[in-house]
């Protein structure tokens, strides 16, 4: 599952059965995983291609309103039908995506851009970081994890 495809239960059901688990234990599995948020429902191909565009627009948005606050930490899945927890820097870096930025240290630069401009400074560990070197390397820290973890999972959902 590591690839974060959509599965049905058989699906799932067909890859273990091989190795031993039995019907109860997948269906626990599901179950503390969907619990923990690691899995979850999606909605019809039909409804998802419907609703694809529409997120598409209402993410937009919201990313937008993220270069002058942080307030909307949610964006929405047309995938799943419900919304995705989405920071601030984040949505920042998806932003510096749709706008043509390939690398995670252009995501950086363009976050730590918005928050300079506002006089805005990062808060690690309860410090205020002050330069914008260490603002800056912050930055670049949290975007290459978000490549590798986050942008991922953001991008099977639909976000």
């Amino acid at each position: 599952m590591a690839d974060h495809q959509v599965r049905s239960v058989k699906a799932m059901h067909e890859a273990v059965h091989a190795q031993g688990v039995s019907d109860g234990q997948l269906r626990q599995a599901v179950l503390v995983l969907a619990g923990l948020g690691h899995l979850l429902p999606v909605q019809d191909e039909t409804v998802v291609a419907a609703a694809a565009p529409r997120a598409a627009l209402l993410n937009q948005q919201l990313m937008k309103k993220s270069r002058s606050q942080a307030d909307i930490g949610f964006l929405a899945s047309p995938l799943t039908g419900s919304g995705v927890h989405v920071s601030r820097f984040e949505q920042l870096f998806l932003l510096a995506i749709a706008e043509g930025a390939e690398d995670p240290s252009q995501w950086a630069a363009m976050a730590w851009a918005v928050l300079s401009q506002q006089g805005q400074r990062i808060i690690k560990d309860g410090v205020t970081l002050e330069s914008a070197e260490q603002n800056l390397a912050e930055l670049n820290a949290q975007a290459v994890v978000f490549k590798d973890s986050k942008l991922p999972i953001l991008k099977a959902l639909g976000v």
